[in-house]
């Protein structure tokens, strides 16, 4: 696994994308990345971890996947870890970590790293940078829902397992949930860490 997260960190650091498998039916998008805090190299590292978690763990359960790119170009989805709130219309409607939405027709995405870093709620950006990213591609709208009992659930991978993490190289990353985690009577797994008990509307959050 080392090895693999080094040849993607070269890849992002040399501003090229980790090339996503071929596939007739589903185009992966590009995600560019931005940061006015994050310094290039530290979130290229972040990014070469994440690009392994989309391709190695993401992709063989949903069948989705994006590539991540430091590099500008046209945004197909975008994303940003910022400090300045004035020019982010989805914090009006977030007091979070991070939140996902489309912005001029745009999927988009924010993590407020003000917020990850507050005394009494830190949690380690890249672990909320990860939770976003995995939405964003299963849901790009942030819309989309699934018939569970007669009413439309939202399809937010992270939300379930916000409290999980683990590691790829030395950049922590974001438990999700799986497709049957939507499916009623679904025997499991029912997230990648295999940490919930039971389908939904099961959580990691405390009892």
């Amino acid at each position: 696994m080392q090895g693999i997260l080094s040849l993607a960190l070269a890849a992002i650091l040399s501003l090229q994308v980790v090339p996503a498998q071929s596939q007739t039916t589903y185009q992966a998008p590009v995600i560019h990345v931005y940061s006015d805090t994050i310094s290039t190299y530290d979130l290229a590292v972040a990014i070469a971890a994440i690009q392994v978690q989309i391709d190695c763990d993401l992709f063989p359960a949903w069948g989705y996947r994006a590539r991540l790119s430091l590099a500008d170009g046209p945004d197909e989805y975008q994303f940003f870890l910022t400090n300045n709130l004035e020019s982010k219309p989805l914090q009006k409607t977030c007091h979070c970590w991070g939140i996902h939405g489309v912005v001029s027709g745009v999927p988009t995405g924010y993590l407020f790293l003000y917020a990850t870093n507050e005394k009494d709620h830190f949690i380690p950006w890249s672990i909320v940078m990860s939770h976003e990213i995995l939405e964003m591609i299963v849901d790009p709208m942030g819309d989309q829902k699934t018939m569970i009992s007669g009413r439309g659930v939202l399809l937010e991978v992270g939300d379930a397992v916000h409290r999980h993490s683990y590691s790829i190289g030395n950049v922590l990353v974001q438990d999700f949930v799986l497709p049957g985690y939507y499916i009623e009577g679904n025997l499991g797994p029912w997230d990648f860490l295999h940490e919930l008990l039971g389908p939904y509307p099961e959580t990691d959050d405390p009892k």
